[in-house]
């Protein structure tokens, strides 16, 4: 009876830490305010760039950072995670502006 605990409560860890998401939203205004998409299925190793452009959008923040204790993204104005970087951080400074151009591509991290 022991080991079936053990077992399901490694299953529910195991569970639990494939859950752990970030969700980034795009905005039409300078102030991620007005929301304009979200690309689904972000990375979160801190690795991947995800080259994501929306026409319109000026600004892009972290909107959920689930199952992490801190997430952060980088936010780029060129393809391929190059150019000029706005820093954000899940909790703190969350709202990357780069007004009349947007972003074209991001890498994001979850750390636990």
């Amino acid at each position: 009876m022991q080991f079936t605990s053990f077992v399901s409560l490694l299953a529910a860890l195991a569970a639990s830490a494939s859950a752990s998401s970030i969700h980034v939203n795009y905005y039409t205004d300078g102030g991620c305010s007005s929301y304009a998409s979200s690309p689904p299925n972000v990375p979160t190793d801190g690795l991947g760039c995800y080259n994501w452009q929306w026409t319109g959008a000026n600004s892009a923040n972290i909107a959920n950072c689930n199952g992490f204790r801190q997430c952060s993204c980088l936010f780029f104005t060129q393809a391929n995670c190059q150019g000029a970087v706005n820093p954000v951080t899940y909790g703190g400074n969350n709202c990357a502006s780069n007004w009349g151009h947007g972003f074209v591509s991001f890498r994001c991290q979850g750390v636990n």
